[in-house]
């Protein structure tokens, strides 16, 4: 029983460093998470992990995924969040998707182009779109439809 209440305060202090790192980054942009909202976000990363079958090495993704996306002028205090939730949960999937193809600094920067280029700010977005798109549309700034209106879809886009 013991071992449980100092397993939660390890967790709850890494969170908390985590949380402190993230609000240096994004706090000049306006963007904060609360200590709940940082805990929410570690526990909610924990389970995302399991279900992906997956294990981090080194620290969490969330201080680099602020970095990354705190500055993007689609995000805003009230849904910042909620768009850290999705961003984190995508980040795993298309890591899986990837095969582990991408660093995380790649894949977090194809995220990035997307979300603020033809995503238009929209997590859900990113969610229906495949790796492959979602790398193609970071080195062309288009998404798949603009590419298709244009002309330039290949057959195999198709």
């Amino acid at each position: 029983m013991e071992e449980l209440s100092v397993m939660s305060a390890v967790r709850a202090a890494i969170a908390k460093r985590e949380r402190e790192r993230c609000n240096e980054a994004s706090g000049r942009f306006g963007l904060t998470l609360t200590e709940q909202q940082g805990l929410a976000l570690a526990q909610h990363r924990s389970e995302t992990l399991k279900a992906c079958g997956r294990v981090e090495f080194g620290g969490s993704i969330l201080p680099k995924l602020v970095r990354t996306f705190c500055d993007s002028p689609y995000l805003m205090q009230e849904n910042y969040e909620s768009e850290l939730w999705e961003l984190q949960d995508l980040f795993y999937a298309f890591k899986n998707e990837s095969g582990e193809t991408l660093t995380d600094e790649e894949l977090l920067l194809a995220m990035r182009s997307a979300y603020n280029g033809p995503a238009g700010g929209a997590a859900e977005y990113l969610a229906g779109v495949r790796l492959s798109e979602l790398c193609r549309e970071s080195r062309t700034g288009t998404a798949p439809e603009e590419r298709r209106d244009s002309g330039e879809v290949q057959e195999h886009d198709k």
